[in-house]
């Protein structure tokens, strides 16, 4: 099952299991005003929620370089794992074990979300988990303000409200230089 969070990009999608454990994972990218201007780093963040029961779940990241080219390496820190390319390099960052993304093992869904980070190759210098929930709040926050500013009509409300905020999301905008 999947939906958005109102009127938001944040992607919801709830999956279970025949033993009736579910998760829930919210996927984003961050986007809103920070000092004036538009705040969008090159960041896609991924929580994931247990819903009920004893979910197990594993994490697959394998990003490939020019065309599934493999000629990339991996480095890892503490909590994150870097993919280094021949021009470029992302990390991912997360709050659990950072040998269940490498070795990609199976694992229980606690109490605490998982939270992981993929985009360009910086660190974070605060709590990851107060940065992710922050970052939601303010994404849910901007696309329902920049909704209130569109004028559509009513009975194609919705269709054209996704619509424009999918444009919005695609659009190359100016990003100083």
């Amino acid at each position: 099952e999947q939906l958005y969070e109102g009127a938001s990009t944040v992607l919801i999608t709830k999956l279970g299991t025949s033993k009736d454990d579910v998760v829930e994972i919210r996927d984003f990218a961050p986007r809103f005003i920070h000092y004036d201007r538009i705040f969008r780093p090159f960041q896609l963040i991924r929580l994931v929620r247990r819903l009920k029961g004893d979910p197990r779940i594993s994490i697959r990241i394998r990003p490939t370089f020019q065309y599934n080219s493999t000629d990339g390496y991996q480095t890892r820190g503490s909590q994150h794992v870097r993919f280094c390319g021949p021009k470029l390099t992302w990390r991912v960052t997360t709050n659990m074990p950072i040998r269940r993304v490498i070795e990609e093992t199976p694992f229980l869904v606690g109490d605490e979300p998982v939270i992981i980070v993929f985009g360009s190759d910086e660190s974070f210098t605060n709590s990851l988990s107060q940065v992710a929930l922050e970052f939601e709040t303010k994404t849910v926050n901007y696309w329902k303000q920049w909704c209130n500013n569109l004028t559509l009509p009513v009975e194609f409300q919705q269709v054209l409200m996704r619509a424009a905020m999918t444009l919005a999301m695609n659009q190359s905008e100016d990003c100083g230089g």
